[in-house]
């Protein structure tokens, strides 16, 4: 869990807002093939599907309030060179 909430925090979202609380679970539907790319990221990064999808919703919650904020989040090359954009919208 500690490793966790370092990965969360690293990406500026509150750790303690999205660690699982025990009396919380959530029944998820998901197509095939989005279910087999959860299961690969979870193979791939040795976390549990759990976590995958806390970070992922990490990630959501950082570019949609950095979009409504009129920034934008870039994924760049490690020379700084823009490569991708990510756009969510609410």
């Amino acid at each position: 869990m500690k490793k966790q909430n370092r990965v969360i925090e690293k990406m500026g979202a509150s750790a303690g807002s999205l660690v699982p609380d025990a009396g919380k679970r959530l029944n998820l539907n998901l197509s095939a093939r989005a279910y087999d790319e959860l299961a690969a990221l979870s193979v791939e990064t040795r976390r549990s599907m759990s976590e995958i999808i806390r970070v992922g919703l990490a990630l959501a919650k950082i570019a949609i309030n950095e979009g409504r904020a009129g920034n934008k989040v870039v994924i760049t090359t490690k020379d700084g060179k823009p490569i991708k954009e990510l756009i969510l919208s609410d």
